[in-house]
């Protein structure tokens, strides 16, 4: 009995620090996390995926970086994973944000996030590796 009620008091612990999965590790500090419209999110996974999401849609696949980040210059691009096309191109701007002609014209806000909120983004960043295109050439 003892140890069931154990169980239920870490289930709730970790419902209640919306961690379902553990949280604590602190990863993601290399993840780069934008937003737009106070809805849209775009991650780019240092483990090399991406993650959009907006209100409508989640996109999901592996980011290619093709120069070093520098402003006015196409920095990578985005590939599907379900598709294997190229969902979006960015670029980074002269006034620290980026843009993804393909994925709409307005530009995408950094994100400063704290180690629990980078854990938090770097958890659909560890999901892609779970995909079945993931180790697909």
């Amino acid at each position: 009995m003892r140890s069931l009620l154990a169980l239920f008091a870490l289930g709730s612990a970790t419902l209640l620090t919306a961690c379902p999965l553990g949280c604590g590790g602190f990863s993601g500090g290399d993840d780069r996390v934008y937003q737009r419209n106070n809805t849209d999110q775009l991650i780019l996974c240092d483990n090399g995926g991406f993650v959009v999401t907006t209100p409508g849609e989640t996109l999901q696949g592996t980011y290619v970086y093709t120069v070093p980040g520098s402003a006015g210059t196409l920095t990578g691009y985005g590939v599907e994973g379900d598709t294997g096309q190229v969902a979006f191109h960015l670029q980074d701007n002269d006034d620290g944000t980026v843009t993804t002609p393909e994925l709409g014209a307005q530009p995408w806000q950094s994100e400063s996030l704290d180690q629990t909120e980078l854990d938090h983004a770097n958890l659909a960043c560890e999901n892609l590796e779970s995909q079945a295109w993931w180790t697909n050439d």
